[in-house]
């Protein structure tokens, strides 16, 4: 991780507009990618799909929540992750985590896939701000 973290971290203008960090699950994507927006020196805002509905989930958003600490702008939506994409302020960088949660949190909803599928990728497409995914 470390030589992956210098090489994409040589300040905002190194990341590319758009960084997907891929992974098993707690294989530590969240911390790569917390890493990558932090580097920036960006404002960060995290925008955060996970819904708690046991104890198992809770207790991992809290430890997210700590690891991140307080200089995170949390954004908390689980299946609506278009309009905070586009709200984004000059200076922003999002991290969206967890592009696969969000994915079941639709399905759970009988949502339509396609058409959420479209508005996030205009949603990305619109704005200038950096984001990681």
């Amino acid at each position: 991780m470390d030589l992956a973290m210098e090489r994409m971290t040589g300040g905002p203008a190194a990341l590319p507009r758009l960084s997907l960090v891929l992974g098993g699950a707690s294989s530590g994507k969240s911390a790569f990618a917390e890493a990558l927006a932090s580097a920036t020196g960006q404002a960060r805002v995290y925008l955060a799909t996970a819904q708690p509905f046991d104890a198992e989930m809770k207790e991992k958003i809290a430890q997210h929540r700590q690891q991140r600490g307080p200089d995170w702008r949390t954004i908390e939506a689980p299946t609506e992750v278009a309009p905070p994409i586009e709200d984004l302020k000059a200076g922003e960088i999002l991290l969206f985590d967890c592009a696969t949660v969000w994915l079941s949190n639709l399905l759970l909803a009988g949502r339509d896939l396609k058409a959420e599928e479209t508005a996030l990728g205009l949603a990305l497409a619109k704005t200038d701000r950096k984001s990681v995914v």
